[in-house]
């Protein structure tokens, strides 16, 4: 399952503020870097999974 990420601090190769899809299963994500680092988001909150809000059709 893919899930939308933002990262807080420059890692990865992403700057702060970027988002992107990284695949999980469940919860874990899939790739072992990403994983470690959302183990130490639960300190410096480094990287966040974004929650998406769901829109009416009045655009609300």
């Amino acid at each position: 399952m893919m899930k939308r990420v933002k990262v807080n601090a420059d890692i990865g190769g992403k700057k702060a503020g970027d988002e992107f899809n990284l695949e999980f299963n469940g919860s874990i994500p899939l790739d072992e870097f990403w994983r470690r680092r959302f183990k130490d988001s639960r300190i410096d909150n480094c990287i966040e999974i974004v929650t998406q809000k769901k829109v009416n059709k009045d655009g609300k």
